[in-house]
């Protein structure tokens, strides 16, 4: 038995999770590079909230479009920091259930259960528990569990939150997913095209499809994705191990000068780098404090805990009275 948890809309998550107030207004995600870029109203939109959805924004848009079906729609810029930060704190709770895990795809991750026979009895349980432990963390995930890995991630998109695939019979198997839309199954889009000029559109029409001629005219693809429907094919997971080091950063706006807003990001950062030692079983003897200032320059220092711990305020003290201890700044703080 494998469980699939996915985040999804994870680049927008990741945004969110920074900024939770961001979640109830309308919000439309562009690529990165736009920020900068002269021509950033011609930026396509990657991810919408619901909120504007609501107000007619779409995925495709330009960004110049959304705002004007939406003028109080916040254009937010995909943040690869925020991102790795996000799927950090996946793998570290992930791991603090199994070590033996895949990191599938960014804000997807694949467990084998096989090895845990509490989740074997279970999975419905242990998938619910991982759904919840994410929400505690700001983050809305999705859970499926099934016989094999592709199956597990299939059921995970249908899921709302926690889902189960696991039929009696492959036939029972065939039956659910044949009035699903192709889509489930991320097939290419040459090949979704192909099918819907032959006027099929669900599972249940490809697979009612005669499976020699169907491979033979469509090629390999067709049979991989029969394959998924019917259970078959238990791939290997590239199972990953959760990292040594934790790390979290955070850019200030405008750069600052006084101790006072170092120290409410500071307790910030810490809030996650502990959730994921907790995770972990793991204790910080440590702490190496990089402050980057409005010059170019940056001052870097490692701080020795008196004794390990994963709690926000001693590990919080030993870096504010080292910081005291060497201001002032050189130039005004642009990120720790």
């Amino acid at each position: 038995m494998y469980l699939v948890v996915e985040l999804p809309h994870f680049p927008l998550q990741a945004l969110f999770r920074r900024d939770p107030t961001l979640m109830l207004k309308p919000c439309a995600l562009l690529d990165a590079g736009a920020e900068t870029s002269p021509a950033r109203g011609g930026a396509p939109v990657l991810e919408i909230s619901p909120g504007a959805a609501a107000r007619g924004v779409a995925v495709g848009m330009t960004a110049t479009r959304a705002q004007a079906r939406c003028p109080e729609v916040h254009l937010l810029y995909r943040s690869p920091e925020a991102e790795a930060e996000t799927a950090s704190l996946l793998h570290a709770l992930v791991a603090g259930r199994t070590q033996d895990f895949e990191a599938t795809a960014p804000g997807v991750c694949t467990l084998d259960l096989m090895p845990d026979r509490t989740a074997r009895r279970d999975p419905v349980g242990s998938a619910a528990q991982l759904v919840d432990a994410l929400a505690m963390e700001n983050l809305r995930a999705r859970a499926g569990c099934a016989a094999t890995p592709d199956l597990a991630l299939l059921a995970a998109r249908l899921a709302r939150p926690v889902h189960l695939l696991d039929p009696a019979s492959p036939s029972t198997l065939r039956d659910f997913l044949a009035p699903l839309p192709l889509t489930v199954l991320a097939p290419s889009q040459e090949l979704l095209e192909t099918l819907a000029l032959w006027g099929l559109h669900t599972c249940g029409d490809l697979w009612n499809l005669p499976a020699a001629e169907a491979g033979e005219r469509l090629g390999p693809e067709v049979r991989t994705l029969r394959e998924l429907m019917a259970g078959e094919g238990r791939r290997p997971l590239r199972l990953v191990r959760p990292p040594e080091e934790f790390t979290a950063r955070h850019e200030f706006e405008n750069g600052v000068e006084s101790l006072e807003p170092i120290a409410f990001a500071l307790r910030r950062l810490l809030e996650t780098i502990c959730s994921r030692l907790a995770s972990s079983y793991r204790a910080a003897g440590a702490l190496a404090v990089t402050l980057r200032f409005a010059d170019g320059s940056a001052k870097a220092r490692t701080f020795r805990v008196p004794e390990p711990s994963r709690e926000i305020e001693p590990l919080a003290r030993v870096v504010e009275t080292g910081l005291e201890a060497n201001s002032p700044a050189p130039a005004p703080i642009v990120a720790l």
